[in-house]
């Protein structure tokens, strides 16, 4: 239940973020665009949720398969096993380490963003 408690503040924080940074980019938009746009980019967004889930089923069931799982099994090999940690351990570092190089080049934030809700704030 501890475990639980901690990760629920980072799962927390993350369902939270992504809606602040989509909010930021309409506020972009519409000042390049004139135009406010929420619910294309809500909509995309809940897009690449559903891709996101369709890549984890990819990547479950290749990596599964890869080390010998069947669920027809009553025991499952040694291997299987190793499957599963590496599903639990490399694939999130991996995703990670992904998502940590991509919000790098977010270039949204510090002057640029005060500049952005600034020019909002004048309309």
């Amino acid at each position: 239940m501890i475990i639980a408690v901690f990760i629920a503040f980072g799962l927390a924080g993350l369902l939270v973020l992504l809606d602040v940074l989509i909010a930021d980019v309409v506020d972009e938009d519409e000042i390049k665009t004139g135009v406010r746009r929420e619910g294309m980019y809500f909509g995309v967004n809940g897009f690449m949720i559903r891709l996101g889930i369709s890549l984890n089923a990819i990547v479950m069931g290749n990596v599964l398969n890869a080390f010998g799982y069947d669920p027809n099994l009553e025991v499952q090999p040694a291997s299987a096993l190793t499957g599963m940690k590496l599903l639990m351990t490399l694939v999130p570092i991996l995703a990670m380490a992904v998502a940590i190089l991509v919000f790098r080049h977010y270039p949204l934030e510090g002057e640029r963003l005060e500049e952005i809700k600034a020019r909002l704030g004048q309309r």
